[in-house]
């Protein structure tokens, strides 16, 4: 239990940096599309 505590920040953080990383793709998948349109 206490080895799951201490892995929840990271696994947080990581989820965060994921978000933050899959939301930068979405928006140049957007602006490509919109580029080459």
């Amino acid at each position: 239990m206490w080895i799951m505590g201490l892995t929840f920040p990271s696994r947080a953080e990581m989820g965060n940096s994921l978000t933050s990383a899959a939301e930068n793709s979405i928006l140049r998948l957007i602006e490509a599309e919109q580029y080459q349109g």
